[in-house]
């Protein structure tokens, strides 16, 4: 360090080495989250049947949304929607890194909340790719879902629906107990 203390020019370049070593910001954007995170993340949980996508061209507050799909939920695990409501997604984001993007059947969905211009609200997915999760009818086990192996990585494996949704439901209520002090 000597030699860098009489050479401003050489502390200049190290200091800019290690500023270039350094994680950008814009990449923490594009972090994927754990199935408990994105549970606690998420103002919706339900099961969707997206009944139409079209290719618009949305602007949001974080974003600029490509794709806008009509929905049908089935089941609401959390947040203010009920089984029967008609809901609007927006997806394919401009974010070239992470995308939600929609497809028409059914689906599980994490939804959370973007404004567009004129302050209304656009569902949107709350992580990524991983909140939109197509069920799948199997004849021989029924209807599945990919989902987390575990809560350590973002993995996939397909599981039974009725597993995932139990456990959601669980998800939920445990942070329903934690907001509430005293529990």
């Amino acid at each position: 360090m000597a030699i860098a203390r009489r050479n401003p020019a050489l502390l200049a370049l190290i200091g800019l080495v290690v500023a270039l070593a350094m994680p950008s910001a814009a990449g923490a954007k594009a972090a994927f989250a754990g199935k408990t995170e994105m549970v606690d993340r998420s103002a919706v949980v339900a099961v969707v049947d997206i009944t139409a996508v079209e290719t618009v061209s949305v602007k949001g507050e974080h974003w600029t949304y490509q794709q806008r799909a009509k929905a049908v939920v089935k089941q609401a695990l959390k947040g203010p929607l009920v089984a029967g409501a008609e809901i609007t997604l927006h997806g394919d984001e401009d974010f070239i890194c992470a995308r939600c993007h929609f497809t028409p059947g059914r689906s599980l969905v994490f939804l959370t909340v973007d404004k567009s211009a004129d302050g209304s609200k656009l569902w949107i997915g709350s992580n990524w790719h991983l909140s939109i999760r197509p069920i799948t009818a199997d004849p021989d086990k029924g209807d599945r879902v990919e989902w987390y192996k575990d809560d350590r990585n973002i993995e996939l494996a397909p599981a039974p629906l009725g597993d995932v949704l139990a456990e959601i439901g669980r998800l939920v209520n445990q942070q329903k107990d934690q907001a509430q002090p005293g529990k």
